[in-house]
């Protein structure tokens, strides 16, 4: 919670049993978004990967590894396919099983820390609609809203800001490419330590994103921007997703123990009109003022 109040971006990957709903590559945005929603309601998360980037270049990842699929039930959802990837991939089903966090109780916890009223990074993801997803998912504990746009406003609320490098690649170079192979492309060698065994693991693939894009980042220049790319998630490229906007100016403030209505908009401290500087706000003639409520 503290890394996500720093860092000015953070990278995420998700690990998942594949797909029940398989979307034809010519699908409409809105037919693409029904078959992500029935495989995410319908399956359970394997892991999720967060990689926080801060302006020093320091860089911290963390790896959830969740005990909510169990691969010896037949109830739940999987493609065999997805999970032989996963197992050669070193994910122990049967340890996230016995020793992986519940999402449940993940969820509340964030909640409870009011997660939806802290500032966000940007979140940098690979080709991310599922990781979007599942991550949205996870933070408010429900299924996914019905219908795409209901689920673009959702994910400005829950994350703000969000950037696809697979969508960014279409631009500025490696669209065809994966991760891994990106990764080569963009000149980001295998980071910290980690081996290549631990591709197709969220905690590795989240950090290599973050490198990838900060790559990327180096090819505009100081006086260009990637902000056209911000809110943009690849395969539903026509709904775009924004923060919600700011809240309007208080009408109300503190002065002292007493509330006092503003009829202008309360200004930084030394700011005016014309060439006179005022002290902190403008006060209009008191509609109203009551004394402060313990409970306000």
């Amino acid at each position: 919670m503290k890394a996500v109040e720093l860092a000015p971006f953070a990278a995420i990957d998700t690990e998942f049993p594949g797909f029940v709903h398989h979307t034809p590559f010519s699908a409409e945005s809105r037919e693409r978004y029904e078959d992500v929603r029935r495989n995410v309601d319908g399956m359970h998360i394997v892991q999720l990967g967060v990689s926080f980037f801060d302006p020093n270049g320091r860089r911290c990842t963390w790896q959830f590894n969740f005990n909510d699929f169990d691969l010896s039930s037949p109830s739940h959802l999987r493609w065999d396919a997805s999970v032989e990837l996963l197992k050669n991939s070193g994910i122990d089903f049967a340890r996230t099983r016995s020793e992986g966090v519940d999402s449940g109780d993940l969820s509340e916890r964030l909640r409870k820390n009011q997660w939806m009223g802290m500032p966000k990074p940007v979140w940098v993801t690979y080709h991310g609609l599922y990781d979007v997803a599942y991550l949205v998912k996870l933070l408010t504990g429900k299924p996914l809203p019905r219908t795409l746009p209901e689920f673009a406003r959702l994910v400005g609320c829950c994350l703000g800001d969000v950037v696809d490098v697979k969508h960014l690649s279409r631009f500025i170079g490696g669209f065809h490419l994966g991760l891994s192979r990106l990764s080569e492309f963009w000149g980001v060698e295998v980071l910290d330590g980690w081996d290549g065994t631990t591709a197709h693991q969220a905690g590795v693939d989240s950090l290599r994103t973050g490198a990838v894009y900060l790559s990327m980042l180096s090819k505009f220049d100081e006086d260009e921007t990637d902000d056209e790319f911000h809110g943009v998630l690849f395969g539903i490229e026509e709904e775009k997703i924004a923060p919600p906007s700011p809240p309007p100016p208080p009408r109300f403030v503190k002065i002292g123990q007493r509330l006092v209505y503003l009829s202008k908009p309360w200004l930084p401290h030394g700011t005016g009109a014309g060439s006179q500087r005022v002290p902190c706000l403008w006060l209009g003639r008191p509609r109203t003022s009551f004394p402060v409520q313990d409970s306000m």
